[in-house]
């Protein structure tokens, strides 16, 4: 996929959100570099929230496999398996969350829903995609800043 291409992609699926276009491209840029088949296990998140609490298996994987996936990000937006899961996704995740389309529309769908939960707050939304949620710290900045800086310095808050 060129990068005309991709932005098309990013265009719609922005618009079908009502998310500005800049902010998810500088939430792409961030996140994999625009390469769809971006890949982070993340063993904290595994070891503290998923862990033993897999109670289904999906597409016939083991019950461990699916948790491992579950605490691994994946694609242009890299969206959490664990996200995933909870927004509703039910495919397998690396072909179906690395496929740019898909990959954008489960990140833009879990974007969009921290955005709202935060009352229409970009910053807020972007913090908590990031995070889980928004939370400062004692000074009044994020708890994870230097994410939102990225993400500021990619043009995402324009």
């Amino acid at each position: 996929m060129n990068s005309h291409e991709l932005s098309g992609l990013i265009r719609a699926t922005a618009e079908i959100h009502r998310l500005p276009v800049k902010l998810v491209q500088a939430i792409v840029q961030v996140e994999s570099g625009g390469n769809p088949w971006a890949v982070r296990y993340e063993p904290g998140f595994y070891a503290f929230y998923v862990k033993g609490r897999g109670r289904k298996v999906w597409h016939g994987c083991s019950r461990e496999t699916e948790e491992r996936m579950r605490a691994t990000s994946f694609g242009l937006m890299q969206i959490m398996g664990q996200v995933a899961r909870e927004l509703g996704f039910d495919e397998p995740f690396l072909t179906a969350l690395c496929a740019p389309l898909q990959g954008l529309e489960w990140g833009c769908r879990y974007l969009a829903k921290q955005i709202q939960c935060y009352d229409g707050d970009p910053e807020s939304g972007v913090a908590a995609y990031n995070a889980g949620s928004a939370s400062r710290r004692a000074d009044g900045r994020w708890r994870n800043q230097a994410y939102v800086d990225k993400v500021r310095l990619e043009g995402g808050f324009t």
